[in-house]
């Protein structure tokens, strides 16, 4: 474990102060993964591959997706096709206490780091990888994106109404949801180094988490032996026998969630339905009355908008919100309060996620958040590597690196 850098605007440090990790760049689990490790304080160094005669990363233009989730992490773009370079790559990998790759594994072996030669380098080195399907099984080699993995997963097929299409959804959770997963993995290995001091190979596949992250949902058809059907404006496997999903109030839609027999009598009584709460007694006639009960909401909902519903719901403890879209995620108050977004340094007002994850009651930002200063200095990053300045400057003469833009 390397000493921590010295930390920006008196942040405190994080958790992972001190924890080197090598991402090698392309693909959003990784890239996911190793944006959280930085926030928790780690040093994230991206190496990329860059073609020869591009002059940069081939994914190194300042789109959204770099925005959002390389603040806070040094760049290197490499011509993968020179010795020099994969030198670069094995010293890069023998000062890291963790490798995070979202690609293939030929791809990694073109910087000249596979899980063998990391190890060499780095014995304590945690390597982990993002895959497709996962590597055992006739499908192993098979490239996979986003919408991909919620197809393969079964996310895709209860998303929506009966007998409508499939749907994705609206954000990338295929691949998100496998960069938590591989995160989870990678701390898991840091912990097994720190106490035994062996390095390990861990590995997350996008399929595997989709089927992970629907634990309840497929466990839940197994046992019954039923398919619950599609989600449509709730849940399928609780929306059936609850008061559970979206409601269109006159000015836009919110949900309700959890009406349990205690909260639905409260409803009624907010909502004035008292002949509503009678009819519906207990929890068996209200789930045989689902669709009554729902036309009758629905129509009610309609009447007012949601900030009046909303305030109803506050005091009488039944849980619901309004269905915001990204502006009025960027408006909330509480989102602000919390960090979970956050402005980023020098970038104009452009507001990025912050993490969700608060240690002693605040989510410091990490060293270096934004690409200020020599955060994507090739030359800064290879001194600090124990490259001279001649070494540095025959490198950049000869086209072996270029900046992380």
């Amino acid at each position: 474990m390397s000493a921590a850098p010295p930390q920006a605007h008196g942040s405190p440090p994080g958790p992972l102060a001190g924890i080197r990790v090598l991402e090698l760049g392309g693909g959003q689990p990784g890239a996911y993964a190793c944006w959280v490790l930085a926030e928790l304080g780690a040093r994230v160094i991206v190496l990329e591959r860059r073609d020869p005669g591009d002059g940069a990363a081939r994914a190194g233009s300042e789109d959204a997706g770099r925005v959002a989730l390389h603040a806070g992490k040094r760049r290197l773009a490499l011509d993968v096709s020179r010795a020099e370079a994969r030198d670069i790559a094995l010293r890069v990998a023998s000062r890291s206490d963790a490798l995070v790759s979202s690609l293939a594994p030929r791809r990694a072996r073109e910087f000249g780091l596979d899980p063998s030669a990391a190890c060499e380098a780095s014995p304590a080195i945690v390597y982990a990888q993002a895959t497709a399907s996962g590597s055992l099984g006739g499908s192993a080699e098979e490239p996979m994106a986003d919408i991909v993995a919620q197809a393969a997963g079964g996310l895709m097929w209860k998303t929506g109404r009966d007998g409508a299409a499939p749907t994705a959804a609206g954000a990338a959770l295929g691949e998100h949801g496998a960069g938590a997963y591989l995160l989870a993995a990678v701390l898991g290995g840091l912990a097994q180094a720190a106490l035994t001091g062996r390095g390990c190979a861990v590995e997350v596949s996008l399929a595997g988490s989709q089927v992970a992250l629907q634990s309840w949902e497929i466990a839940a058809e197994s046992v019954l032996g039923r398919d619950s059907g599609r989600a449509g404006l709730g849940h399928p496997e609780v929306s059936p026998g609850a008061i559970w999903g979206t409601f269109e109030a006159r000015d836009g839609w919110l949900v309700l969630g959890s009406v349990d027999a205690a909260r639905f009598q409260r409803l009624c009584a907010l909502m004035d339905l008292p002949e509503l709460a009678a009819r519906y007694p207990d929890d068996r006639s209200r789930s045989a009355g689902i669709p009554d009960i729902d036309r009758v909401l629905r129509a009610r909902f309609a009447a007012h908008d949601r900030s009046h519903w909303l305030r109803l719901f506050s005091a009488n403890d039944v849980m619901g919100a309004r269905v915001s879209d990204y502006d009025d995620v960027l408006a909330d108050e509480q989102a602000w309060a919390n960090d979970y977004l956050r402005t980023l340094p020098g970038s104009g007002g452009v507001t990025v996620a912050g993490s969700p994850i608060q240690f002693d009651g605040s989510a410091a930002a990490p060293p270096g958040v934004g690409s200020s200063g020599d955060a994507d200095d090739p030359a800064s990053l290879l001194r600090e590597l124990g490259y001279g300045p001649q070494q540095v400057a025959m490198l950049e003469a000869a086209g072996v690196l270029g900046g992380g833009h």
